[in-house]
């Protein structure tokens, strides 16, 4: 098939993935029970004036991995120097925590005192980086592949280590997710799905109702870390972006670099990914790009 071909059919499914994302709709969720008299109280505060009290508030960072959530977490506790990230329970926390597990998560918010305002943040990442990027997180911690060496890993044909990721379809379902309309929903009160991204202002801030109390729950684009500081700023007083992770930089940033350039999605997972929820806070050009990019698509076939 010759190249114009090529780059139409890809278009073709470039354009039916689209509209699949645009087309997307989602049943109305039953709200939860609420104590009206202080949710009324809330509804009347403007969130877009609000501003986090490092001495009264509580903050947690829940989020999915690899989404920018460690320099969310490190910026939020630099002014107290708390870090606590959390994969178990426990009997008391502090004021600042950071964790992936739905239980912890719902244990926070349930012992954080009524009299407290609650800030839950959490982030998030075009999935099929965040796919890629999770995988060789698992090598580099030595959940998969750990029976090989760093330098058997780096020698891996490229075309045998592409078939290894995809080994990992359907089990890890490869962002084809619902986790913020359903996980993160359950903790922090609010279905994140149902609000528009305000992409002017960069931040999504809403309010959100569990266990009988308020929260204030705050999603950033991890694509948009270079400039969180300035998006939260009128937010979060002290703010400080100190914390910057490439994996370029660790010992695979070689072998990942040429991963991300070379690989190819099939179709059918992009398909289920196009109608994931973590596309919903990117504009339709956004999603446009992340969709050509992952089907391999170039359109510079197009020109003369």
């Amino acid at each position: 098939m010759a190249p114009h071909s090529l780059a139409m059919v890809g278009l073709g499914a470039l354009g039916a993935l689209a509209a699949l994302t645009l087309t997307k709709t989602k049943p109305a969720s039953k709200p939860p029970a609420r104590d009206l008299s202080s949710h009324a109280v809330l509804q009347q505060r403007d969130l877009s004036s609000l501003r986090l009290d490092y001495d009264n508030d509580h903050i947690m960072v829940y989020s999915m991995t690899k989404v920018g959530s460690t320099s969310l977490w490190v910026a939020l506790g630099s002014k107290l120097e708390q870090w606590n990230y959390l994969e178990e329970t426990n009997e008391t926390y502090g004021s600042i925590t950071k964790t992936h597990f739905p239980e912890v998560a719902r244990d926070i918010v349930r012992k954080v005192p009524r009299d407290k305002t609650l800030w839950i943040f959490t982030s998030v990442r075009n999935p099929f980086a965040r796919q890629v990027s999770a995988y060789f997180e698992d090598i580099e911690q030595k959940r998969h592949l750990a029976n090989l060496t760093e330098e058997q890993i780096m020698a891996m044909p490229m075309d045998e280590m592409h078939q290894d990721f995809l080994k990992r379809w359907p089990k890890e379902n490869f962002g084809a997710d619902n986790w913020y309309s359903t996980e993160f929903a359950k903790i922090a009160g609010v279905d994140l799905t149902a609000h528009k991204f305000p992409f002017e202002e960069g931040r999504l801030i809403v309010e959100g109702w569990v266990h009988g109390r308020p929260t204030i729950v705050v999603l950033l684009r991890a694509e948009d870390v270079c400039c969180w500081w300035d998006i939260m700023r009128h937010h979060v007083p002290n703010w400080n972006p100190v914390h910057k992770e490439d994996a370029r930089e660790l010992w695979y940033g070689s072998k990942y670099d040429e991963f991300k350039k070379s690989f190819v999605w099939p179709q059918h997972i992009v398909e289920a990914i196009s109608v994931a929820d973590s596309l919903h806070w990117y504009t339709i050009a956004e999603r446009a790009v992340m969709l050509r990019k992952a089907l391999g698509v170039r359109l510079d076939h197009l020109e003369n």
